[in-house]
């Protein structure tokens, strides 16, 4: 199952294959192959329009003050104290929903105009590898914003390259909901001898353990579940980075939903259901 953090991670792994990309971008072997298997010229183009249009979006909404590098270093800085981009994007983008994330790792030269490529040069590539050395034994979204904020300067971030790089991730990292208020949804707990079933939810998918399935196989399974012993068993529920309030607070109910089903068959069924950080 894929958290929020794995973006940071993806992250780190494209922009220290820059130094490689840049040098051998003119002879154009770097993942030529795949790229152009996967992400052909019509869907660069398309994912340069979503990225700009994304742009401008979160301009309109507010989370960047403008297009300027002091403006995406502020959003940084955000994130570098709360440890999270706390941000409802109330729209999608086609491309950006469904490109496979190691096409967009791989392959997102592409989208980038030669001109822009060119921008960037030998000091770019150490702030770079600086920022990776820095995050490469434990991943912590604080401490890989606060080393962009040492070594990316406000400059810097006025490069299309950096832009770009940063957008995405805004984008698929943003939530409308706090760690804080999530867990203060539900602030029941309950003894060791309660077993739970656990569902998560990420983005707009819905897991029993690491499998996703669909709302009607979640809910029967949960009740099937709870039918068999309720006086000892409950649900655990977790939402990942990228899942609306909304979606949470629907499948909250949801689950409520169940044990107002089986408390029609038993007044005694006690409704257990733990709110929880994913792992």
């Amino acid at each position: 199952m894929r958290s929020y953090e794995s973006y940071w991670t993806h992250l780190l792994l494209f922009l220290s294959s820059l130094n490689s990309l840049s040098q051998n971008l003119e002879q154009e072997i770097i993942l030529k192959s795949y790229c152009n298997q996967n992400l052909s010229d019509t869907h660069a183009k398309q994912l340069r329009s979503e990225i700009l249009a994304l742009e401008g979006y979160l301009v309109d909404k507010g989370l960047l003050a403008d297009k300027s590098g002091p403006s995406y270093r502020k959003v940084y800085k955000a994130i570098a104290e709360e440890g999270e981009l706390v941000f409802d994007i109330d729209t999608s983008f086609t491309f950006l929903d469904t490109l496979d994330f190691k096409s967009y790792v791989s392959c997102f030269y592409r989208a980038l105009e030669i001109s822009e490529l060119n921008e960037l040069d030998s000091n770019h590539l150490q702030k770079l590898e600086l920022i990776s050395k820095k995050n490469r034994d434990e991943l912590d979204v604080k401490v890989l914003s606060a080393s962009i904020i040492n070594n990316v300067t406000e400059e810097d971030l006025e490069l299309t390259y950096f832009k770009f790089a940063s957008l995405i991730l805004f984008y698929r990292t943003s939530t409308n909901f706090s760690r804080e208020e999530l867990l203060l949804t539900d602030t029941k707990h309950f003894s060791d001898a309660i077993s739970f079933i656990r569902v998560s939810l990420n983005q707009n998918e819905i897991y029993l353990g690491e499998t996703v399935v669909s709302k009607e196989v979640a809910y029967d399974s949960i009740y099937r579940y709870l039918s068999v012993d309720h006086e000892h068993r409950g649900v655990e529920l977790a939402a990942f980075r990228g899942t609306s309030y909304e979606f949470f607070i629907k499948n909250h109910k949801k689950i409520r939903e169940v044990y107002v089903k089986l408390k029609n068959k038993n007044p005694d069924v006690k409704e257990r259901i733990q709110i929880i950080q994913p792992n």
